[in-house]
């Protein structure tokens, strides 16, 4: 039976000026980047394709002049669509521009699920001793939290002298980085039920130790796994999971020294915790002097502390900071305006607090949620008296100026702010020679930091991570590859080398201890010797 003849494909002028104005918006959106999040653009375009196509269903079903069995089959072949659609492919993640990772279903999944294994350390493992050298990288973006790797020259030329492949091994989920100290590399995953800390051997791959304890963590945007990197001090290991534990290891056997549960501590239910940080725990430890300073958080109506010292030796509370809401950055050592302070960035604030008992020493609004529109860059100390942090969701960049205050506080005023420039959503800035170099929205860009201009942008990387090394930035790619480009506003996303370390999503920082790279993500990590430059 034929279909009627008052069947009308082409709509009506009424939904045709819908669509057409859904799709000009799109365009719009996407050539203007009007938002500054290409996160927002995609769903702004996957939102106004939905309506399209709900709109266009809609009027073919009650306005197009189908039979009562041409509806029927109109419907029945959309669910069968939709069914094979269903059954033939599957979301494995999501990237940090919001994309389902899409396989079909039949391809075989990567292993995330490692075997854990309570302690494997203690007197079952063989002591490593893990003696401090000039190069290592003990902790999340170096010795110095600054995505900078001091004393190391890298050679130029990779095509004359590749980079060389030392080890590979399948890992546990997370977006943990990777400390190195005296030979011995440490990292944290999650394997089954678990979330571990892991000594590898830098040279080899191979594991020397696995600490574990109970905790499962996932999220449907930001994957599975603990997200802080631990640092390494004085022979022992902190490390904080994506739940708020922090534990200490003994750093030659895995041995566990001491424990806390800043969640339990800080009265945060597991509702609470899902509202307030529903991404994860992301802050590393940050160790100064006999202290180890982690961002607590708590119940609003309850205790509460935007920073807690902990004792390095025992984990007992030495102090608590004001209560403030955490953010997925870091703490940070500096000394500004001649005060030496901890640089932290809070859900909405950024702040200095005076290291000896967590005192205010001075507060900016940075507006953020931290299970939204998160604060997850770190800020950075512009000698001698400023301040820059970063973030992605269309915020881009703010430089703050402090000067003496009353009684031994500081006054921030703003330098300049710019939502274009240094638009960090999951990476962090490097700096040099008053230049600030960032994967803005997933594009290399060089920023002058004494007014906010664009130098140049160039190179789609994704949401990757930097790290400089000398006059050279490693940039390793979302997609886990790693390239050499040089740090200069005189040419843009200069290329040297690149090769491809790791497959799959890379999230993690890097790692350069010497001349060995380590690169990792949520299921296999690398070691790669890079060469140096002649002396």
């Amino acid at each position: 039976m034929g279909a009627p003849r008052s069947l009308r494909l082409a709509p009506p002028r009424a939904l045709a000026a819908l669509l057409l104005a859904l799709a000009a918006a799109v365009v719009y959106v996407r050539a203007t980047n009007a938002t500054g999040e290409r996160a927002l653009d995609n769903a702004i375009t996957a939102l106004a394709a939905l309506l399209a196509g709900l709109a266009y269903g809609l009027w073919l079903l009650l306005g197009a002049g189908l039979s009562g069995r041409g509806r029927a089959w109109l419907l029945c072949g959309g669910a069968l669509l939709g069914g094979l659609v269903a059954a033939t492919v599957r979301i494995d993640g999501w990237t940090g521009a919001s994309l389902p990772e899409l396989r079909f279903a039949w391809t075989p999944k990567r292993a995330t699920d490692l075997a854990g294994g309570s302690v494997m350390g203690g007197a079952e493992a063989e002591p490593r001793a893990s003696a401090a050298s000039a190069f290592d990288f003990p902790g999340f973006l170096g010795p110095g939290r600054d995505a900078a790797v001091p004393g190391v020259k890298l050679a130029r030329d990779w095509s004359a002298r590749p980079p060389e492949l030392l080890w590979r091994v399948e890992v546990g989920a997370g977006w943990s980085g990777f400390a190195v100290v005296g030979g011995v590399a440490y990292t944290q995953e999650q394997r089954g039920r678990e979330q571990l800390v892991v000594a590898r051997d830098l040279a080899t791959g191979k594991e020397l130790w696995r600490t574990a304890h109970a905790a499962f963590f996932d999220h449907v945007l930001g994957g599975p796994g603990p997200r802080a990197t631990p640092t390494v001090h004085a022979g022992r290991v902190y490390a904080h999971d994506a739940l708020g534990h922090v534990e200490c290891l003994d750093a030659a056997t895995g041995a566990r020294l001491w424990e806390r549960d800043l969640k339990r501590d800080y009265g945060m239910t597991d509702a609470l915790e899902e509202a307030k940080i529903g991404f994860g725990r992301s802050p590393s430890p940050l160790v100064h002097g006999a202290l180890v300073i982690v961002p607590a958080g708590g119940d609003p109506d309850g205790r509460r502390a935007g920073l807690v010292a902990l004792d390095q030796l025992t984990g007992a509370t030495v102090w608590e900071g004001p209560p403030r809401d955490i953010s997925h950055a870091s703490p940070a050592i500096a000394t500004l305006a001649g005060i030496e302070q901890v640089l932290v960035v809070n859900a909405d604030t950024v702040s200095g607090h005076d290291p000896r008992d967590g005192k205010l020493l001075w507060e900016h609004p940075w507006p953020g949620q931290t299970s939204a529109a998160a604060n997850n860059s770190q800020p950075v100390a512009l000698a001698p008296d400023r301040v820059l942090v970063s973030k992605g969701y269309g915020q881009g960049s703010l430089v703050v100026q402090l000067t003496a205050g009353e009684a031994g506080a500081l006054r921030a005023a703003p330098v300049w702010s710019s939502k274009r420039a240094l638009r960090t959503k999951l990476t962090n800035v490097a700096v040099r020679e008053g230049h600030a170099y960032a994967l803005s929205d997933g594009i290399l860009e060089c920023v002058a930091l004494a007014d906010s201009e664009r130098i140049w942008r160039d190179g789609r990387y994704d949401h990757g991570q930097v790290l400089m090394v000398d006059d050279l930035l490693l940039v390793v790619s979302e997609e886990g590859e790693v390239a050499l480009v040089e740090a200069t506003p005189e040419r843009a996303n200069h290329v040297l080398g690149r090769f491809q370390a790791v497959t799959g999503k890379t999230w993690n920082t890097l790692a350069l201890s010497r001349d060995v790279l380590l690169v990792r993500n949520g299921v296999e990590a690398t070691a790669w010797r890079l060469p140096l430059a002649a002396d």
